[in-house]
């Protein structure tokens, strides 16, 4: 092979192996993004399913105990996330378990699931702040996927 074809063959393949690079990187931060985009609308559902449980919502005992279980089950979305995304959050691990720790004592204290359950209007809005703030902290994180990382 002739030296002047060389430079032409290696130019492709080296815009090939960039072309290949640069869609894996951003694949890669797009699940990240979407891992995170599940995780805002899972916080959504616990946050309506604990603030209609506090409110006292549901009619019946049943109801509200299916409710319950419902959101503890909903609850275990956050411990998932951190599981298998603990490396994304970064510096911020600390600020997500205590997040993901005070969000869980609002939904499931004071006589949650319990005989002796009365509906709570100031626990339903302190489940709301809560929530707020989880989803703001999620929303830095989401932010310096493509800056941080």
């Amino acid at each position: 092979m002739e030296p002047y074809h060389f430079f032409p063959l290696l130019g492709v393949l080296l815009a090939f192996l960039f072309a290949l690079g640069s869609a894996t990187y951003f694949a890669i931060r797009q699940a990240e993004i979407s891992a995170i985009n599940d995780l805002l609308h899972d916080l959504t559902e616990i946050e309506d399913l604990a603030t209609a449980y506090w409110l006292g919502e549901y009619e019946t005992p049943r109801k509200r105990r299916a409710a319950g279980h419902r959101l503890r089950g909903k609850l275990h979305a956050t411990t998932i996330f951190y599981t298998h995304y603990r490396n994304l959050i970064g510096s911020k691990v600390g600020k997500f378990e205590e997040m993901d720790g005070k969000l869980f004592d609002l939904c499931t204290g004071l006589g949650f699931q319990s005989q002796s359950f009365k509906p709570n209007p100031e626990v339903a809005v302190s489940i709301i702040y809560c929530c707020n703030e989880f989803r703001d902290l999620l929303r830095s994180i989401r932010k310096g996927i493509y800056w941080v990382h």
